[in-house]
């Protein structure tokens, strides 16, 4: 089977399949290895997120993503809980004495416990503390959820640009190539005989008549007709010898009247004796045999 051979379909179920692993490649990825940058601890977070602005008018955080919370275990206590990933840009100074923003990262734990904030429940997040914060510093809080790299969302957008691409795009541009002539060429599709293409007869087929034995009133009418008219005919005939002649003229004989313009009759004809009876001889080819007569010797 060649590539020219595939159906959009074989193109759609490939399109799934590479999503699906895919998808399952990229939740095998703990977050912290997606994103670059350098560490930070949550309490440097926390301490820089409501910090007054620079006398530039700048933030000292800015552009934080949480990620969904994941299953991990506490290196410190063992103990198995959920954490958030986050990433923000973080004003960092340098040695030259100038700040610059630097991408950095750490793991929020559930519940969300840093300095003094207290946690209202065991669900209480780090999503939850930037919430109620931005409501109370608008201007210094800037922060996004990363709804997309939530595990069924990934599997949902592989699968799903991988159904784009590979099972829309890329039979297009098969389609194209091949029209184009750089690719074979497309084996023509033979006509099948396919009985289902005859609908079924709503009424059933009209069986023949019937034929009814014998004859009728008027078919043996003219039967006997015919059979009265034949022997009308024949009745004046006779046959001799293979020969059918007229037994009015049988009976007299008569004259045979030439058949040019003489009005004389013609002499009948004697009849010619016997021919002298033959015999055959030879054992390959037939020969006549003369019969001798014994002429009696006068004395």
């Amino acid at each position: 089977m060649q590539i020219e051979d595939f159906k959009r379909w074989h193109w759609i179920l490939i399109a799934l399949v590479i999503g699906g692993l895919m998808g399952f490649c990229w939740n095998l990825t703990p977050p912290d290895e997606k994103a670059d940058g350098r560490g930070t601890s949550a309490l440097e977070f926390v301490g820089n997120l409501t910090r007054q602005k620079t006398s530039q008018g700048y933030t000292w955080v800015r552009q934080t993503l949480v990620y969904p919370p994941e299953e991990r275990v506490d290196p410190t206590t063992g103990k198995t809980g959920f954490a958030n990933y986050v990433v923000c840009s973080m004003l960092t100074p340098l040695p030259d004495g100038k700040y610059k923003y630097m991408v950095k990262h750490f793991t929020a734990d559930v519940p969300f416990k840093v300095g003094n904030i207290q946690p209202k429940s065991d669900q209480y997040s780090i999503r939850d503390y930037l919430k109620e914060t931005k409501e109370a510093f608008p201007e210094v809080v800037d922060y996004r959820y990363a709804w997309w790299s939530a595990p069924r969302m990934q599997y949902i957008l592989w699968m799903g640009a991988a159904l784009l691409l590979i099972g829309g795009l890329w039979p297009t541009l098969v389609n194209l190539m091949i029209g184009a002539g750089l690719g074979g060429h497309k084996h023509e599709k033979k006509d099948e005989y396919d009985l289902d293409r005859f609908g079924k007869s709503k009424e059933p087929a009209k069986s023949a008549t019937p034929v009814k034995a014998g004859l009728g009133n008027a078919d043996l009418h003219k039967l006997r007709g015919l059979q009265d008219h034949l022997a009308d005919n024949v009745s004046g005939m006779e046959l001799t010898g293979g020969v059918a002649t007229s037994v009015a003229t049988s009976s007299a004989p008569g004259t045979v009247k030439a058949l040019g313009g003489s009005s004389e009759p013609l002499k009948p004809v004697a009849p010619t004796e016997p021919e002298e009876p033959k015999e055959y001889m030879g054992e390959y080819y037939p020969v006549v045999k003369p019969h001798h007569v014994e002429e009696t010797k006068k004395h």
